[in-house]
């Protein structure tokens, strides 16, 4: 448990999202997240859900075909509890996965990303 003062600090274990769905589909829960969801949300076994229709800045949505992470299902739920007014922009890639977005060399998104970038930039350079 976090001590009063102490900075709250993000774990990041990559490649455990796939191990925590295959478990949740089995009925069961990763001990180690249940132990740190329960120190951080004061004892409840799941984080609590956020109201995503309050999202008030622009949003854009890149999705790949081939990614087991976020899911079609995963992005549809998100547009729903999205405000329809917030998404500003949206694109299906259909050869990209996860890790296409950051590692891919043949960037293909790369335009769009800076498109929407400079366009909801603070301060106009277009």
């Amino acid at each position: 448990m976090r001590r009063e003062g102490e900075p709250r600090l993000t774990r990041y274990d990559f490649g455990t999202n796939c191990t925590q769905r295959a478990l949740a589909l089995q009925g069961r829960a990763h001990p180690m997240y249940e132990s740190c969801n329960q120190a951080e949300y004061d004892g409840l076994e799941s984080p609590p859900e956020y109201d995503l229709s309050k999202v008030t800045v622009p949003m854009a949505l890149f999705e790949g075909a081939l990614d087991v992470l976020a899911t079609a299902a995963d992005v549809g739920r998100l547009k729903k509890a999205l405000p329809a007014s917030g998404v500003v922009f949206e694109k299906l890639y259909p050869t990209y996965n996860h890790v296409d977005f950051v590692f891919a060399r043949n960037a293909v998104h790369k335009a769009d990303l800076v498109e929407v970038l400079l366009r909801y930039a603070p301060m106009s350079y277009v």
